[in-house]
């Protein structure tokens, strides 16, 4: 797919000459080789999705690749000659429709391979225009080609390393435009002996930044930087919960341990006896149960006595805390009516041992027998005690 491409751009610097009627040339770097980041927007992305099959949003990224045989190939390159330059790209590619108002210059040379660095694309400018020339003092001093070209949809690998989707191809360059920041990277500039540029930076895990050489340099160790940190960041984040689940297991294993103790065990069976015995003194002798849980037994007692559960259908569906204190209710209301039943029969029992030390004492009143006499005494007992008249 043919497409038209006016890229965004940098700034470094340059050998400048000026020519008496006060042009200036200048060689710069204008493109170079390897993946380029687009927004689908920039191209008719709609047209894309049709011909690959693609579902780009105008938003989506397009890396793009740019080889060194489409970079540098004889005819690209010859298309750089006599192409204009441009303060910024132009809403379109400059013609004869508007050339009056965007070109300041023009190229002098084809496209070269440069010296000093093979991965970039070097021609020599001439700029007429005094306010270009001014705003290049300024360091306005970024260079990006406006170009048409072809896009085949093929991703694959670099063989830096680096990840792409489209490789281009049949590159025509229209104009060259200078910019504040190329999407080609901060190598693509006017060369500028005069000033040292900043070179960009890398920055590591601990904040500290790091020089490198070029823009370029920069995006893939930047990018492979950030990657390792994300994954670095995920895999910290899965340690944390592992050890956090570590943690819990742990605290759980020296709560079962603890309970696995033999005091603990002891404890418990001490709990569950006293339960039982509990059980019968409230249910009764016949009061029988397989439970080792003191909650589950003092449910199955008041159950059995035929108490009745006002918090549930049943004593087992009950709260532990519930059929605890009832069941201490219960237990000690069994204690206080067991207690007085048997101060009634100690009572009972020392009235009739009374009685018999008594009768035993008895002697003949009057003219009555001694039998009589202990009928009388007998009878004069249950007056006083019951009011009772004794059967004749």
């Amino acid at each position: 797919m043919k497409l038209r491409v006016q890229d965004k751009n940098a700034s470094l610097g340059s050998r400048r000459e000026f020519t008496d009627n006060g042009y200036l040339k200048v060689p710069g770097r204008v493109a170079r080789v390897g993946v380029q980041d687009y927004r689908a927007v920039e191209f008719d992305y709609q047209a894309i999705n049709k011909q690959f099959g693609l579902q780009l949003k105008p938003m989506d990224v397009m890396r793009v690749y740019r080889p060194p045989e489409s970079v540098f190939d004889p005819i690209s390159l010859a298309s750089y000659d006599n192409a204009d330059i441009t303060v910024e790209h132009p809403g379109d590619f400059v013609g004869a429709e508007n050339y009056m108002g965007t070109s300041v210059g023009h190229v002098m040379s084809e496209g070269r391979q440069d010296p000093d660095d093979p991965s970039w694309v070097a021609a020599d400018l001439l700029i007429k225009d005094s306010f270009a020339i001014r705003a290049i003092d300024s360091g306005k001093a970024g260079l990006s080609a406006g170009y048409e070209a072809e896009y085949d949809y093929q991703p694959g690998i670099t063989p830096s390393g680096e990840a792409y989707d489209f490789i281009q191809s049949g590159i025509g360059v229209n104009h060259v435009a200078i910019c504040d920041k190329a999407r080609a990277g901060l190598g693509a500039r006017i060369f500028d002996s005069q000033k040292e540029h900043e070179m960009p930076k890398v920055k590591l895990f601990d904040g500290a930044t790091v020089e490198v050489p070029d823009e370029n340099t920069q995006t893939i160790i930047q990018k492979a930087i950030d990657s390792l940190a994300g994954t670095l960041a995920a895999e910290k984040t899965r340690a944390d919960k592992a050890e956090a689940t570590r943690d819990s297991l742990d605290g759980e294993l020296t709560t079962l341990k603890a309970k696995a103790s033999d005091s603990a065990l002891a404890e418990r069976v001490t709990l569950v006896l006293a339960a039982r015995d509990s059980a019968v003194r409230l249910a009764g002798k016949e009061f029988t149960t397989d439970s080792c849980d003191p909650i589950a037994i003092k449910a199955q007692a008041l159950e059995a006595a035929g108490v009745k559960c006002r918090k549930a259908d049943k004593w087992a569906d009950a709260s532990p805390a519930y059929i605890e204190a009832f069941f201490d209710a219960e237990i000690d209301r069994k204690e206080d009516d067991d207690k007085k039943e048997e101060d009634d029969k100690q009572k009972t029992k020392d009235s009739i041992n009374g009685l018999a030390a008594d009768l035993a004492k008895a002697k003949a009143k009057g003219g009555a027998t001694a039998q009589q006499t202990r009928d009388a005494d007998y009878q004069a007992f249950l007056d006083k005690r019951y009011g009772v008249q004794e059967a004749k």
